[in-house]
């Protein structure tokens, strides 16, 4: 299952019928997408959070706006853990499942004006 914020990215991925558009930056959000995908697929064995908003449109600290940093935090760290909280229970129940969590290269060697996306990467270390 593919999951993304827009429909239209989705439908562009080529996995038809198998994607779900959803904020994964809030709790409402990835338990839509996980309850989507158990009813579509069954039971989730493996998640892998690869999502994320980039740093493309962060400034240096002190021009970082306080909600770009929040929405930023929301998505990048708080949507893993989301969604992590959800399938975890039924992989201990089954006794297998694998989680996998990309990061970035900004997780070792930050970018100069991406505050959000740089303590949000480092975090998943």
């Amino acid at each position: 299952m593919a999951v993304s914020r827009s429909e239209d990215d989705l439908a562009a991925t080529g996995f038809l019928p198998h994607y779900f558009a959803a904020d994964l930056s809030t709790m409402d959000g990835c338990r839509a997408a996980v309850d989507a995908t158990e009813r579509i697929l069954g039971p989730i064995d493996i998640l892998v959070c690869n999502h994320g908003v980039g740093s493309a449109a962060e400034v240096p600290l002190h021009e970082t706006d306080v909600e770009q940093f929040k929405h930023s935090m929301a998505t990048n760290l708080d949507g893993p853990f989301y969604l992590t909280r959800l399938v975890l229970p039924g992989m201990v129940k089954r006794r297998y499942g694998r989680c996998v969590y990309t990061s970035s290269t900004a997780a070792i060697d930050a970018e100069h004006a991406a505050v959000g996306y740089n303590t949000s990467k480092v975090s998943k270390i």
